[in-house]
């Protein structure tokens, strides 16, 4: 008997699977509508691009370990051959758009949900600024070693693919969740992370582009009325020292008066917004958490960069990435 259930039970998932396919999708109360002859295999789908995320995530928190930078491994990744930083970002950026274009043309109910197509077009958006407008704004960077940008390119395609992919084939939204406050404060925090990354952004671009603003006399000494001949008489060491940190200056406005970190921040509350949006779904939970894995280190290392090159004219009031805490 116990037998027979179980097969009367398999044949009423495998018809209400087949009427799936072929009527409308199903009025639910949750926010989320599973597809149950896709939802499935799921899991056992995206276990591979999982493991490629966590993969790069743990390379990218590796490259501000103290402790990983000394290893040879990790110097192997740092060295040659270099990559032009406008084209890396270009490469490892790029796959975000076009993976979600292709995705979307093969979607099927999703592309009737407004709450769908909301969300994936936000997705899209902050990477078409990541992807196009940032590389072009950008002053000529650093040069990226070849290891980071094909890290980096893995991960972009591998995320994509799963943020892609759930928004357009394993859940639909109901007309009534765009209307939640879930959904609506969700949509709230991402744009206020997303204005965070772009006055980030367009201050630190502004700082490469006036390189501190400062008189050739200021660049040749940290004191302005010292005299070349003065600076000619020093040790050759402190030259090089006080050379290196005129090169540089210390950002100023926007969040950058509370933290050093301003545009990882951004970054983080704008992913961590999103995945509230999404009524906090599984690839999207995530994906926060690992733009957070990889941010706040970048962040710290960053805020110690400052700290040591400046002394004590960097504000001591300045945190690392949360103002006032942290």
């Amino acid at each position: 008997m116990e037998w027979d259930e179980k097969v009367e039970q398999r044949e009423r998932r495998q018809e209400a699977s087949s009427a799936m396919m072929t009527t409308s999708p199903p009025t639910c109360l949750s926010p989320l509508i599973p597809l149950p002859h896709r939802g499935h295999g799921y899991r056992r789908r995206t276990t591979a691009p999982l493991l490629g995320i966590r993969f790069t995530s743990f390379g990218h928190c590796c490259r501000y370990c103290p402790v990983c930078t000394s290893c040879t491994v990790w110097t192997l990744f740092r060295s040659r051959p270099l990559i032009d930083a406008k084209l890396a970002w270009l490469i490892m950026e790029s796959p975000y758009v076009f993976v979600s274009a292709v995705l979307w043309n093969d979607a099927g109910f999703a592309t009737k949900s407004e709450a769908n197509q909301v969300l994936l077009g936000l997705f899209v958006l902050h990477y078409v600024n990541r992807s196009f407008i940032y590389p072009a704004r950008m002053a000529a960077g650093k040069p990226m070693p070849l290891c980071i940008m094909l890290m980096a390119c893995s991960f972009s395609c591998c995320n994509d693919y799963l943020q892609t992919r759930y928004l357009t084939k394993f859940y639909i939204y109901t007309e009534t969740w765009v209307s939640s406050p879930e959904y609506i404060l969700g949509l709230l925090i991402f744009f206020a992370g997303f204005y965070m990354n772009l006055d980030s952004d367009y201050i630190l671009r502004e700082l490469r582009k006036k390189k501190c603003a400062k008189t050739k006399a200021d660049r040749e000494s940290p004191d302005s009325m010292r005299t070349r001949r003065q600076a000619n008489e020093e040790p050759e060491a402190e030259r090089n020292s006080v050379s290196q940190i005129s090169s540089y200056c210390i950002p100023r406005g926007g969040l950058f008066e509370y933290i050093s970190g301003a545009n990882f921040f951004g970054e983080m509350v704008e992913w961590i917004g999103f995945a509230v949006a999404s009524g906090r779904s599984f690839p999207n939970v995530m994906f926060s958490l690992f733009t957070i894995l990889n941010q706040a280190p970048r962040a710290w290392h960053h805020h110690m960069w400052y700290k040591n090159h400046f002394g004590k004219k960097y504000p001591a009031e300045r945190k690392a990435l949360i103002p006032f805490i942290f």
